[in-house]
């Protein structure tokens, strides 16, 4: 009894542990994005900024809370066994996360007056840069919108193919967002546009079903008790790698089908939201009732398996024994 209650207490500070090493990390990262983004040819990169780093938690912390699963089911899997409570524990902690941790994250999102977002570089001159057809030389460091610069015009006769006009600053900026500087862009690869789209919308879906109210809130975390439900997978194999394999497929599985269900290839498949609320009345009362009962049957369906697993190994262990 004191070892599985050990290792069950545990799995507290684990939890806590990756959860905050995992936003430490994140924070690094962004901030070092950011900071790319933000980057001029020529000038050096500001590894630290205070409104990357305040920021940079109100765009990692829901993704942290996204992978959480994730992280604590790779720890279960390589210290596994101890009955019980340690999977009690777990299932209390995907409580904690979804329940009060994300919820406490969104009133603080709330309270939180962002910080002025610092002012942008101008283009350094000394350097070609490409606006569609043509290759901009700047001459010297623009003041306003145009620039004097020698142009090359790819496309034109070579006799005629270089000569003296203005570079239009403002549209270079423009060509090269979420980057200030197309020579940047051009080396470092942005974050696709369907990612960053995808995890604004799970944000917004968040912070309105918390908003909502309780139901709305609780509709919304059965999303989450399908994430951590992921973990009874891993009961499959007597192979760590082979059971962490299972988890990421299942949990990306469930995270693709999710983040795309609002999406057009999905729009013939909720369209069967309206005949279930019309077979089961009190679904009405539910947000997005269709994906409600699929993340619930996710969940009952690796528990499940979950439970055969552990009830099959548990026979072929007895039989051994004899």
């Amino acid at each position: 009894m004191i070892r599985p209650l050990k290792k069950a207490l545990l799995l507290i500070p684990a939890y806590i542990g990756m959860l905050l090493s995992s936003c430490i990390i994140g924070e690094f990262l962004y901030m070092l994005y950011f900071n790319t983004t933000r980057l001029i040819a020529g000038k050096q990169l500001q590894l630290f900024n205070k409104y990357a780093l305040e920021n940079g938690f109100f765009v990692i912390a829901p993704i942290v809370f996204l992978l959480s699963g994730i992280f604590l089911s790779c720890y279960r899997i390589r210290h596994s066994r101890g009955g019980c409570l340690p999977v009690i524990m777990y299932g209390l902690l995907g409580a904690v996360t979804w329940c009060l941790l994300y919820p406490a994250f969104i009133e603080l999102k709330g309270k939180w007056t962002p910080r002025l977002l610092p002012e942008d570089s101008v283009l350094t001159s000394g350097y070609f840069r490409r606006e569609g057809n043509d290759v901009f030389y700047l001459m010297h460091t623009p003041d306003g919108s145009n620039a004097d610069s020698i142009v090359i015009n790819e496309s034109a006769n070579p006799e005629n193919a270089v000569f003296p006009g203005y570079a239009d600053t403002q549209k270079m900026v423009e060509t090269a967002s979420p980057f200030k500087d197309i020579l940047i862009r051009e080396t470092i690869p942005a974050v696709p546009g369907w990612i960053s789209a995808a995890l604004e919308n799970f944000e917004a879906r968040a912070e309105s079903a918390w908003h909502e109210g309780l139901i709305s809130w609780l509709s919304f975390v059965a999303f989450g008790l399908a994430l951590f439900s992921v973990y009874a997978i891993s009961f499959c194999s007597e192979w760590r790698l082979i059971n962490t394999l299972y988890v990421f497929v299942m949990d990306a599985g469930v995270m693709s089908f999710n983040l795309l269900y609002f999406s057009s290839y999905f729009a013939e498949f909720r369209n069967l939201e309206s005949l279930l609320c019309s077979s089961i009345k009190f679904l009405t009362h539910l947000h997005e009732p269709l994906l409600v009962c699929m993340n619930v049957l996710f969940s009952l369906v690796f528990t499940v398996i979950g439970i055969i697993e552990v009830r099959i190994h548990a026979a072929k262990n007895k039989r051994s024994s004899i």
